[in-house]
């Protein structure tokens, strides 16, 4: 429940996932993978949807997306890899293009996410 309730967060507190994660695999805890998925799913298609809306929201995602590597479970991505990509075809081009630094931090960032979600950028 607890564990639920913190990936449902839209400020997700990733010590406390992580702390969670760990204590139920040390205690042999059986977790409930699809009410987990859903919880951290809807987070990360907010967060997603923010983003598509303000790119400048790119950090924030990340910073989520990054819990898809500790998560015990796959988490569907249709949804976010679509919200990624409508960026991808219609910011990123530009992005890439702009030599100011800031700027090349961006997109260094939004190929790390890309990465997160499973979509490679040619």
């Amino acid at each position: 429940n607890y564990l639920r309730t913190s990936l449902e967060r839209p400020d997700i507190d990733f010590g406390r996932v992580t702390h969670l994660l760990e204590c139920a695999k040390l205690e042999g805890v059986a977790l409930d993978f699809t009410t987990l998925e859903f919880a951290y799913r809807r987070s990360l298609e907010g967060v997603s949807r923010k983003f598509a809306a303000d790119p400048s929201m790119l950090q924030r995602f990340y910073e989520i997306a990054t819990l898809l590597e500790k998560l015990p479970f796959k988490v569907n991505l249709w949804h976010v890899q679509n919200m990624y990509y409508n960026v991808w075809q219609a910011l990123y081009p530009h992005k890439r293009t702009d030599v100011e630094d800031q700027t090349l931090s961006w997109t260094r960032r939004f190929e790390e996410l890309g990465r997160l979600l499973g979509i490679k950028i040619a």
